[in-house]
């Protein structure tokens, strides 16, 4: 158990329990192939290194572990979709929440 000195708003944290087989999981030699991460003696970038935009490093934890175990749930993804549309059709939210993100410290 970890205790930290901050207090929670109520019905802002959401643990949410999946189940793996929502997700389809890419092996290392798969992964190195599609050029998603480095072979080793690997000299250029990877589709995670060029694709990461990122804004804290949780964030960049999520990206990995999206790109490399990627939903098979199709309505999760659709969600997940109309959330991005949402937020690209309102750049103003956008940058809110971007910045709101910046703010965050790693916790790990």
């Amino acid at each position: 158990e970890v205790t930290l000195a901050c207090t929670l708003v109520p019905n802002t944290v959401r643990i949410k329990f999946v189940t793996l087989s929502s997700f389809m999981e890419l092996n290392r030699k798969s992964a190195v192939n599609l050029g998603i991460v480095p072979a080793l003696r690997f000299t250029g970038s990877t589709l995670i290194e060029r694709a990461n935009n990122t804004v804290s490093s949780g964030g960049a934890r999520l990206f990995r572990s999206n790109i490399l175990q990627p939903l098979r749930d199709v309505p999760t993804l659709t969600h997940r979709l109309d959330a991005v549309d949402y937020l690209v059709s309102n750049p103003q939210i956008l940058r809110e929440a971007l910045d709101c993100l910046r703010g965050f410290k790693d916790i790990d």
